[in-house]
């Protein structure tokens, strides 16, 4: 079936007869869009916490078991509906309260795309290190990632799904997978290693990797409309992140608590040397990276596309791997990540009012007309759904605050309450909001709307 960039930034929403992928397209996409830098990053982050192999072991499957189940979740009411992420949230937010939404949203998808192609540039510096070679000048390997993910972010979902992913890059990242595995893992002592002392932050560890489904909530909202049925966008995606997320995570935090030196922005600088490890390293950047950069710069896109027509999808695409480009190479690396810290702390909270929204309060009954229109029955705003989002929000930064926020913090001595209750901050915030939003809207907004049989025609 052809495969068109139209067809791929098409708006929404899709009818029946242009939902083409199937569940392992949607596995195949999601593995190759989650499983390069984000996920080493996150791996590598857990000697920050003090954390022994015993509870990386045991915090990353329940953190990977919330994201998967959310993620499911998302993406089977994005097929339901038909609807990009942002229309999606028009029930819960408002008009308006959607596009604060696509502020944050971008935030996030900003400097983690901008992260990802700063790892980048270490991998590729690295590699040609690594034989010997002469220096080159830098940005090279970043630049070079951005003009591969161009053509990528251009065609679509539809494209890097059932011919880039399904056929090429799925494989390719499968083989290094097990190849870096059968590398590295035996020069670790892993006995030795879970016998060491339990640190005091394993609940932070269960935070740090379900942050990394919320970061992913963006792209699997945006293109589970593709979907040909409900369960093939929710079992793609529950799969299509778990596993890797499952695998990657665990090995690269025991490799990160193991003593090698390790590159907390993701890159695969320190793990190797010589002309196998260099040729890895570019495969790696060629088959993960450039899907990863693609990816997020077409949800970025979406945050624009949603809301205006000019310029077009693919253009505003393409202008957002450039800015992904510059933010890496003219922006500070700390500042960055505090960035997306912050904008993840707010994007935990606003997914689950979304989806209790969607399942809890209104029964699954959307009324997909309205999706599109400020003046609709879902109006400007949904004060009650973002009152929810505030209050889970201030009770995340209460246990403990993103470091965008700390210095203020500790200026006007407030202490986290972390110290005390040792909690996750993000989790916690989600529940609160969820639980929240799911009493006041079952007493507040009791009229469920009919969704339009003629989805997209």
């Amino acid at each position: 079936m052809q495969t068109s960039i139209e067809s791929s930034w098409r708006r929404e929403p899709l009818g029946f007869n242009e939902r083409r992928l199937d569940a392992s397209d949607i596995t195949a996409f999601l593995t190759v869009a989650v499983v390069g830098a984000p996920l080493l990053s996150a791996g590598f982050g857990f000697s920050s916490l003090e954390m022994s192999a015993t509870q990386i072991v045991l915090a990353v499957p329940i953190g990977v078991l919330l994201g998967a189940v959310l993620l499911a979740m998302v993406a089977w009411a994005g097929a339901f509906t038909g609807v990009a992420g942002l229309r999606f949230l028009t029930p819960a937010l408002g008009g308006v309260g959607v596009w604060i939404a696509a502020l944050v949203r971008l935030a996030a998808l900003g400097a983690v795309g901008a992260g990802v192609l700063r790892a980048a540039e270490g991998t590729f510096q690295e590699t040609v290190a690594s034989i010997g070679g002469p220096g080159v000048p830098p940005f090279t390997g970043s630049a070079a990632i951005a003009l591969l993910a161009a053509p990528l972010t251009l065609m679509g979902p539809l494209f890097v799904a059932r011919h880039w992913a399904r056929r090429i890059a799925f494989w390719g990242v499968v083989a290094l997978l097990v190849a870096g595995a059968a590398a590295l893992l035996p020069g670790i002592d892993l006995s030795q290693m879970f016998t060491g002392s339990a640190g005091p932050h394993f609940s932070l560890g269960i935070d740090l990797v379900l942050s990394i489904a919320v970061v992913w909530w963006a792209l699997t909202a945006d293109s589970a409309r593709f979907a040909e049925d409900e369960g093939a966008a929710a079992t793609g995606a529950g799969f299509g992140y778990g596993v890797p997320t499952l695998v990657v995570v665990i090995a690269s935090g025991l490799i990160g608590i193991s003593g090698i030196e390790t590159d907390a922005t993701g890159s695969l600088a320190g793990l190797g040397s010589g002309v196998l490890f260099a040729g890895a390293g570019l495969l790696w950047l060629l088959f993960a990276e450039v899907a990863t950069v693609a990816v997020l710069a077409y949800s970025a896109a979406n945050s624009f596309v949603t809301f205006v027509r000019r310029p077009s999808g693919p253009v505003f695409g393409v202008i957002m791997v450039a800015a992904f480009a510059a933010a890496s190479w003219f922006g500070d690396g700390g500042q960055l990540r505090s960035t997306g810290e912050l904008a993840v702390s707010l994007l935990g909270p606003l997914m689950a009012v979304s989806l209790v929204d969607f399942y809890v309060v209104r029964g699954r009954d959307y009324s997909v007309d309205d999706l599109f229109s400020m003046s609709g029955y879902y109006g400007p705003l949904n004060l009650w759904g973002l009152m929810s989002v505030i209050v889970g929000w201030l009770v995340g930064q209460a246990l403990l605050p993103a470091a965008a926020l700390a210095p203020w913090l500790a200026d006007v001595s407030i202490r986290p309450l972390y110290t005390v209750l040792s909690l996750p901050p993000l989790l916690i915030s989600m529940l609160l909001a969820g639980a929240f939003y799911g009493v006041i809207g079952r007493m507040r907004i009791d009229q469920r709307e009919y969704v339009s049989g003629l989805r997209g025609v």
